[in-house]
């Protein structure tokens, strides 16, 4: 199990960037298998045995986010010229993901993002993150 990483972020741009953006990660999150980082980039024949080092690459996280995870660990509403969208990865926030996706649309994005931490403490006293 890993470590979640929540992010907050907000996504900026002009109405047709927003709109396009939009209306792709409904149609994305509406196929509970459909990956969203993947179909927003757009990105085909990732190597399947290279897999993690593919998703670090293009994501900066484990895994890509799939409609499945939209009740638990996505959620985006649009507000203005601004989407908003809430995700929960694995180990690290999405910064790779943000910036291709900011390059290939035109937009802006900021996000906040707390990454959890497991701490064990011992009877003696010590402590140490739980590898």
């Amino acid at each position: 199990m890993p470590d979640y990483c929540s992010s907050s972020t907000v996504i900026s741009g002009d109405s047709d960037a927003i709109n396009f953006l939009e209306k792709k990660i409904e149609t994305i999150i509406a196929d509970p298998t459909a990956p969203l980082f993947k179909g927003l980039l757009e990105l085909e024949g990732l190597n399947p045995e290279n897999w993690y080092e593919d998703n670090l690459k293009n994501f900066g996280t484990k895994w890509d986010v799939t409609g499945e995870d939209w009740e638990d660990r996505l959620y985006f509403q649009r507000e203005g010229d601004t989407l908003h969208l809430f995700l929960e990865t694995a180990w690290t926030p999405p910064l790779a993901f943000l910036r291709s996706l900011c390059k290939k649309y035109g937009v802006e994005a900021e996000t906040r993002f707390s990454e959890e931490k497991t701490f064990r403490i011992k009877k003696d006293g010590k402590f140490g993150k739980v590898k």
